[in-house]
């Protein structure tokens, strides 16, 4: 297994409650002139939001890929239980992770989506936390680095304030054209 000193030392840190000082362009842009071939392919494959369709994958995207599909599953027997609905047709084959019950419960119950997601986005980073330990300067931990990475990216386009915005915009059209609907069905 390749060690990559230069690489993970050259790579600024990550904070989740901060924004990361690189974006994931030049991240894999710098990896490329300094990786294996082969390493390189498995830090490709390793794409946070679509589960890789890679033969050869790195064992942390694995291990990280089955608790995800886990949190998933849970997701949606809440939500068929909701809709009184069979989740059969919409789990995906993977482990049960008791612990992901409690997690997709509590974000299940958040007041507002954006909560909700926030919460599971803090889950996931802290799950990477653990994935890491024990990896210092081997691929598994620059493909960890890459999923943090993927992850703030997704981060930072959660924003308050033009989420109200854009709602409030929504629902003051959708509430002109039913007034208008009213006024035209009275007359």
């Amino acid at each position: 297994m390749s060690n990559y000193y230069y690489v993970v030392a050259s790579l600024p840190m990550l904070n989740y409650d901060k924004p990361a000082a690189i974006t994931v362009e030049y991240f894999l842009d710098f990896c490329s002139g300094q990786l294996k071939p082969l390493d390189y392919v498995l830090l490709k494959g390793a794409d946070f939001f679509i589960p890789s369709q890679a033969s050869i994958q790195a064992k942390v995207y694995q291990q990280y890929h089955a608790w995800e599909v886990a949190l998933r599953n849970e997701l949606v027997r809440l939500r068929a239980f909701k809709k009184e609905q069979d989740a059969v047709p919409y789990l995906r084959a993977g482990p049960e992770i008791i612990s992901l019950k409690i997690l997709a419960r509590r974000a299940f119950e958040e007041s507002s989506p954006l909560q909700a997601e926030v919460l599971l986005h803090r889950a996931r980073w802290d799950y990477l936390e653990e994935l890491e330990a024990g990896h210092f300067f081997d691929i598994q931990k620059i493909v960890i680095y890459y999923l943090k990475l993927q992850l703030l990216k997704r981060k930072a386009h959660f924003q308050d304030e033009p989420g109200k915005e854009s709602y409030t915009a929504v629902h003051q059209q959708v509430f002109e054209e039913l007034k208008a609907g009213v006024e035209a069905y009275d007359k």
